[in-house]
């Protein structure tokens, strides 16, 4: 007889099939007649345990006692061997309870395994027949372990710990290094449960390993037999967690050397993800911290204040590009001599929808204060010395608009192409003038009652007739858009850029909708308009570390609200949703142009045929065809965690990623700018940095493509090994990622 028992437990699993059975409920009393029973073994593994297999075969004596069920009254006691083992045996009808031990010698002093089943229903003249499933004994004593363990020549550092579990404790064991010697060993271990985690390391620093629960069962063996191939070393940095059919999964680090860990959690899907449903921590060694409050690492921080910025934009304009009217059918003025420049101190009458209500008009009177190469400044005569408004602008300041917009004009239109009626050969569009007209006025939002910086409002490509009336709108006949006076005077760097924004939004309508006939999502367009801003705003003197560039302005509210509004969605209710809203749209568009072309990116996504996520994909397959837009989704997180370091082949804000383009009006270097998503930014109420927030362990609501950062002052500044069990998301558009800094 064999002393020592194969891989894991004897298993013998428990299913009952019962032939002609009646009501249970009425079988829980004994009754009159006898039925039969046959019990047999089976074999099963637990996944990333270690646990002695026991055979039939192993086992030399059988002692079976039935009971009436939940009593411990003995009905039958029998002992069975080998050769006899799944005879039918002869029982009185009713319900029954079954405990099994299984002996080693024929004597019945070496006890090795138990089990037992409940509810056997016995039935007059019928058979039940079982398979059960036996465990060791661990109440003491003593069982082996034994390891077969096989790797590639490349492997320069191996080893093998041994720690002993008990309750929520782990105490170690023992340390084996296998690096081409032990590879292959038997040692005695007292009875009870362990974690065996093995780490290997190769030449070219990149690592493997893998934990499982070891159990050892008085006078048994638990044998571990694997083999580490080369597609099992990866990048220690970055891993996803890919559960298959299992619900846990145990994740193992090695070699760390005072890093820090996170959980990142991404929705891909368009549906909101409650927290319950996102998969969660089970367990981590060393325990978690119970009672941490989310934001862990920001604290005391609070949107950053910037000088009261104001959002870029008007709902009634981003309402109306969201659902555009159909293009007119014609593209120019009839009106004659518009295509000849006015003299600066002209004036003019202009449309403009009244704060009050949506859809209520005045006409206001405007002087050209300036003209450029691409442009016509016009300021309302109220902004005008004299005029009714506090926010005046004088020749000078005009002019400065001008200027700024003769060195955006090219450098956006080689990237994007041109607004209607513009570039070579163009007609001047719809007021047949080729020069963009920009009205500086004092702006507020009927919706908000509050400032904005600019707008674009398509409406001004349409003719002003009937037909436009009927829908409450006016159009000022013209490729134009606005910009706020009060804005323009305290803070002329975000003006500037403004006048970026607003030029793509104008581009975005004459090349997506009116020319392919597309409809953009708010969301789409306005990162559009960011990604703008972030390409060309240094190459008009508004350096990366302004206060007023959307860098600065954008990312400390990022980092403190992504998972406040969806990337795919666009929230305006409230000052602080418009202000999420813009800083997700801003952070996302940087991470696509930092990770995956620079302005060749945005320069393809304006080009292709299609909008919102199917054109970010589209444009993503040109960098690399196996991209997607829900796959940049899933790696975002790793350029929010990669802050002044960031390795080789992983996502990060803090990449600089130079392109020389040749486009729509000769070829122009365009240069977007690393930063450190951890360290750049400072509240100015407070002079902290502000952070990436990162919450607890615990669940959290995701909304609709959004991920959300999880870490524990236990995974911090870790060194060594460290393991992490995690539970299966509910919901399979969740997916999970761990990442090392």
């Amino acid at each position: 007889m064999k002393k020592t028992l194969g891989k894991f437990i004897i298993s013998i699993i428990i299913s009952l099939l019962i032939i002609g059975c009646q009501n249970p409920s009425s079988m829980d009393k004994p009754s009159h007649g006898n039925g039969y029973f046959s019990i047999s073994f089976g074999e099963e593994n637990a996944a990333r345990t270690i646990l002695p297999a026991a055979v039939q075969s192993d086992f030399v004596l059988y002692s079976l006692d039935f009971f009436w069920a939940g009593t411990g009254n003995l009905v039958l006691t029998i002992d069975r061997d080998n050769s006899n083992f799944s005879n039918n045996i002869t029982l009185p009808t009713g319900t029954l309870d079954l405990n099994v031990t299984a002996y080693l010698d024929s004597g019945k002093t070496q006890p090795a395994a138990w089990g037992s089943i409940i509810g056997i229903i016995i039935n007059d003249g019928l058979t039940t027949n079982s398979i059960i499933t036996l465990t060791g004994n661990i109440e003491g004593g003593e069982g082996s372990f034994s390891w077969d363990i096989n790797y590639p020549a490349t492997v320069t550092e191996a080893s093998m710990t041994i720690t002993q579990l008990t309750g929520n404790t782990e105490t170690l064991i023992d340390t084996l290094d296998f690096t081409g010697i032990n590879k292959i060993g038997t040692r005695k271990l007292d009875t009870g449960y362990y974690r065996v985690a093995l780490h290997l390391l190769n030449n070219d620093n990149r690592c493997t390993e893998r934990s499982e629960i070891l159990h050892i069962y008085q006078n048994m063996n638990s044998i571990f037999a694997y083999t580490f191939d080369i597609s099992s070393f990866h990048n220690i940095r970055v891993k996803k967690i890919v559960f298959n059919t299992a619900s846990t999964v145990t994740t193992d680090f090695c070699h760390l050397n005072s890093n820090d860990i996170f959980l990142a959690k991404v929705n891909t899907s368009t549906s909101m993800v409650i927290g319950a449903d996102t998969g969660k921590v089970l367990s981590s060694v060393p325990s978690p911290a119970p009672g941490m409050f989310p934001p862990l690492r920001s604290n005391n921080n609070v949107i950053k204040p910037n000088n009261n910025l104001a959002p870029q934009g008007r709902q009634s304009a981003t309402e109306f590009h969201a659902n555009p009217l159909p293009k007119p059918g014609i593209k120019t003025s009839s009106f004659p001599g518009k295509s000849l420049a006015p003299p600066v101190g002209s004036t003019k009458l202009f449309y403009l929808e009244t704060y009050l209500d949506s859809r209520s008009w005045l006409i206001k009177t405007a002087t050209l204060m300036a003209s450029g190469t691409y442009s016509d400044i016009w300021v309302l005569n109220d902004n005008i010395a004299g005029g009714a408004s506090a926010n005046k602008l004088d020749n000078a300041k005009a002019q400065t608009l001008a200027d700024k917009f003769d060195l955006i004009y090219p450098l956006v239109t080689n990237l994007l192409g041109f607004e209607n009626g513009g570039g070579p050969g163009g007609n001047g569009g719809v007021d047949g003038d080729k020069k963009i007209q920009i009205l500086v006025y004092d702006i507020l939002d009927y919706a908000n009652n509050v400032a904005a910086a600019g707008y674009f409002w398509g409406i001004d490509f349409y003719p002003n007739d009937f037909e436009l009336m009927l829908y409450g709108l006016r159009s000022n006949q013209a490729e134009m858009f606005y910009i706020d006076a009060s804005q323009f005077l305290k803070y002329p760097m975000y003006i500037y850029s403004t006048l970026i924004h607003e030029f793509q939004h104008m581009i975005n309508f004459s090349r997506k909708s009116w020319e392919k006939g597309k409809i953009s999502d708010t969301w789409y367009n306005e990162m559009l308009s960011m990604m703008t801003e972030d390409i060309i705003s240094p190459l008009i003197g508004v350096s990366p570390s302004d206060p007023d560039h959307s860098i600065q302005v954008r990312m400390p509210v990022f980092n403190l609200t992504y998972n406040w509004v969806p990337i795919t969605n666009w929230a305006t209710s409230d000052y602080l949703s418009a202000m999420a809203s813009y800083a997700k749209g801003f952070a996302f568009g940087a991470y696509l142009l930092r990770n995956y072309g620079g302005a060749n990116l945005l320069k393809s996504i304006l080009e292709n045929n299609t909008t919102d996520i199917d054109s970010i994909t589209a444009a993503l397959k040109e960098f690399s065809p196996e991209l997607n837009f829900q796959k940049s989704l899933s790696r975002l997180g790793e350029a929010m965690v990669f802050g002044s370091y960031v390795p080789d082949g992983h996502m990060s804000f803090n990449k600089t990623v130079t392109k020389t383009v040749s486009g729509y009006n000769g070829t122009h270097t365009y240069t977007t700018q690393g930063f450190d998503i951890w360290n750049d930014f400072i509240n100015e109420l407070n002079n902290n940095i502000i952070e990436p927030r990162c919450y607890n362990l615990d669940q959290e609501t995701m909304v609709p493509h959004s991920l959300v950062l999880h870490t524990d002052s236990s995974w911090n500044n870790k060194s060594g090994s460290f393991s992490i069990e995690l539970q299966k998301p509910n919901n399979p558009n969740v997916e999970l990622y761990l990442m090392v800094k």
